[in-house]
């Protein structure tokens, strides 16, 4: 990660020195979260496509977005179902990286891969398959991303406290003892941060990752019932 903070940092020197706006190739939510003291006094914006999107670029020097220049999506059709894992070994058995390669929205036989725009003619010219499936392929615009289907389910709930252990219990049904052995067993991120702490307290905005769980998102923290527990409202994904 420091590699990757100091290659931030080289772009932040190069826009102080120059004046002209920066940009990264696609970072992830934990790499975004570890840089936010790099860029905290330069102008940036993460932006990954359409909102919501996981993987972003930065762009360094200002606050407006000029996704089509450095941006391409690429549709992929075939006449049976995709899966993200055969997309993205297609294209990373291709020698791309995949730090060129942004979010994979899939609905059944079609799939939309944005994509750092200098590499969209190498896709687009040499993805024949998809595992065995033969496939076409297109650029669509930016605007015309199938965005993914909000899938999420909120969650009204009590608990003891905001300990996450106390909180992942209550988020998915599962013992006390179950949530604290998936943190001890850093199975947990706040935050897209691991942590093993199972007296770590969680706060409003949270987003909490359990491996083989989902996430969960601290939407609300209403107060105490009258009972003296914690009343809150989580979105569960």
């Amino acid at each position: 990660m420091k590699f990757l903070a100091d290659k931030i940092s080289d772009k932040v020197n190069k826009y102080y020195e120059t004046g002209e706006v920066q940009v990264t190739n696609f970072l992830d939510p934990a790499e975004l979260a570890e840089l936010s003291v790099t860029i905290r006094y330069v102008e940036h914006v993460a932006y990954g496509g359409f909102d919501d999107s996981e993987r972003k670029v930065l762009f360094i020097g200002t606050e407006n977005v000029d996704d089509n220049s450095r941006l391409a999506v690429v549709r992929i059709e075939t006449t049976n179902k995709l899966s993200h894992r055969s997309v993205l070994g297609s294209l990373l058995g291709l020698g791309l990286k995949r730090e060129m390669l942004g979010d994979i929205v899939i609905k059944d036989n079609i799939c939309d891969i944005v994509i750092v725009r200098g590499i969209l003619e190498f896709v687009l010219t040499n993805v024949k398959y998809v595992g065995r499936e033969k496939v076409k392929m297109q650029e669509v615009q930016i605007a015309d991303i199938m965005v993914p289907e909000d899938t999420s389910k909120e969650i009204r709930t009590t608990v003891s406290s905001l300990r996450i252990d106390s909180v992942i219990s209550a988020g998915f049904g599962i013992s006390r003892e179950q949530s604290a052995n998936l943190v001890k067993g850093e199975c947990v991120k706040i935050n897209h941060v691991v942590t093993t702490g199972t007296a770590k307290s969680v706060k409003l905005g949270d987003l909490i990752s359990v491996r083989g769980k989902g996430r969960l998102e601290v939407t609300e923290v209403v107060g105490q019932s009258r009972s003296g527990r914690v009343k809150i409202v989580l979105k569960k994904k």
